[in-house]
């Protein structure tokens, strides 16, 4: 494993090469699981969810997140993953937990605790039965080591009793405290790169099991939204860090931030593409699992966690539970920036075709014709802006949206002059351009003087994101532009006959 800078391993535990090594195996398992789970599949993430949390909110027990609805979907699925999660079921579960709770749940900065890591036997427990079928057996340890540490117990009378209370009374009394702040560090992939592909697979399980998929997520939302604030303002810190070191050379990337953040940065993407690698070598389907270091938690682009958030909301309003979708927006609202997302992501209604959701989903846009629905409270305030042009005026031009955000004109609704199968490769495109430009990165004042321009093209670049410039090929999609290009085509077209005609004539 690529270990830490030496402020960060001295800190504590979670630095270290034996927690590194198995939290490297933990990793690869959860992102194969959550890129290649069958959305139709009825077997229970139950077991996965309990060893992911552990990793990213040790300070959570076990029975605070588990609820008497996900128990009960665990013991009525599929038979190893129902009797993983109430008891090991053999040494290997025991051996797995051992190393996953002891290298990993308790890696706590200033805890007081030293344990020794037996990663040996999480690798064995492993990979003894292929990428999914130990998945539960190592979680099942993990949760019982975890709880046994917290004093809890691990099946005793007061887990029971407690199972069945509300899950938010319970999860408040757990939040994020600074001694955990050097596990966190030691484990961002856990968090900026597995819980977007968590989310995506929600979205595509929402068709299949709408209620568990809304559970699920909710699970592991919930336990972050009762964390606490500084935890999200740690993590959405260190994103920011981490992209702006992540995004390559040409793009302005490679730039450390100034702290401790700035230091981290470079160790993070060599973490980040070892764990990435790890889980894309050797899958038992090859190409499933695409490498990506981008971190994608608090972005708002459509392959972020809040925007396919969004997607998933507007899409289980339809399927009839109600409890469960508002349990979400609440977990996910204090988790996830869905304010500064374009409505028009939860606008739509969802598509009904085979596969409508995943990846696909991400492309939707609502139809033309339904901005002021986008926007009833705005609506309510001022009846004027049920006019559409004065409604987009005031906000994406005044920063009149929620909060007084300007928001993006690009992602804007498909207008009534636009060609709708047009927009949303243009919108692909274009946003594919500045990133690779890194356009799509806000200025910070001062950033030319930690690192001058070394030639004009960044020098330009550097310009165009002072004053907001991005490119947007949505223009293309507008039936105007279109008429004026071919009526610009059909006039060239004219000259070069008559131009022809001419020189043929002259001679």
């Amino acid at each position: 494993p690529v270990l830490p800078p030496t402020p960060l391993a001295a800190a504590g535990n979670s630095g270290s090469g034996a927690v590194q090594a198995v939290s490297r195996k933990v990793y690869r398992q959860l992102r194969r699981a959550f890129s290649q789970w069958p959305p139709s599949s009825p077997t229970s993430l139950t077991p996965l969810i309990s060893l992911w949390l552990s990793v990213i909110a040790p300070w959570c027990p076990l029975f605070a997140h588990t609820r008497k609805t996900a128990i009960a979907d665990v013991s009525g699925g599929h038979g190893a993953s129902g009797a993983a999660t109430s008891h090991p079921a053999n040494g290997a579960s025991g051996g797995a937990g051992g190393g996953g709770a002891n290298g990993i749940g308790s890696g706590s900065l200033g805890s007081g605790h030293h344990h020794h890591h037996p990663h040996l036997n999480l690798q064995h427990a492993l990979d003894a039965a292929g990428p999914l079928g130990t998945a539960a057996a190592a979680a099942a340890g993990v949760m019982e080591a975890t709880a046994a540490k917290l004093h809890f117990g691990s099946g005793g009378g007061r887990e029971r009793d407690l199972t069945g209370a509300t899950s938010r009374e319970l999860l408040s009394q757990y939040t994020y405290t600074p001694a955990w702040r050097s596990h966190v560090l030691a484990h961002l992939p856990f968090y900026l790169q597995l819980i977007p592909q968590f989310v995506s697979l929600s979205l595509s399980r929402l068709k299949y099991r709408p209620d568990v998929a809304l559970r699920d997520l909710d699970r592991v939302l919930a336990v972050l939204a009762a964390a606490g604030p500084e935890l999200l303002r740690e993590l959405r810190v260190a994103e920011v860090s981490y992209n702006a070191f992540a995004r390559p050379a040409a793009a302005g990337g490679r730039r450390r931030s100034e702290g401790e953040m700035g230091e981290l940065a470079p160790w993070w993407l060599e973490q980040v593409q070892d764990f990435e690698a790890a889980a894309a070598s050797g899958s038992s389907s090859p190409g499933a699992v695409q490498p990506d270091v981008a971190g994608r938690l608090f972005t708002t682009d459509s392959s972020g966690a809040a925007y396919m958030t969004c997607l998933l909301l507007r899409s289980a309003e339809t399927l009839g539970q109600p409890e469960l979708v508002a349990a979400l927006r609440q977990s996910a609202s204090a988790v996830l920036p869905l304010e500064a997302i374009l409505p028009a992501a939860v606008a739509e209604q969802p598509r009904q075709q085979e596969g409508a959701f995943g990846a696909a989903g991400a492309s939707r846009f609502p139809r033309a014709g339904r901005w002021s629905s986008l926007w009833p409270s705005l609506v309510q305030q001022d009846p004027r802006l049920a006019d559409p042009r004065r409604l987009w005026l005031h906000v994406y031009r005044s920063g009149g949206g929620p909060g007084g955000r300007q928001h993006d004109p690009l992602l804007r609704p498909i207008a009534s002059n636009e060609v709708s199968f047009l927009v949303r490769p243009l919108v692909r495109a274009s946003a594919r351009v500045n990133a690779a430009l890194g356009l799509d990165v806000p200025y910070r004042p001062g950033e030319e003087e930690e690192e001058p321009p070394e030639h004009l093209g960044q020098l330009a670049l550097l310009w165009a994101r002072k004053r907001g410039y991005r490119v947007n090929l949505r223009i293309f999609a507008e039936i105007q532009t279109l008429v004026w290009l071919l009526l610009l085509v059909l006039l060239g077209y004219g000259m070069m006959r008559v131009l022809a005609a001419t020189g043929g004539a002259a001679t």
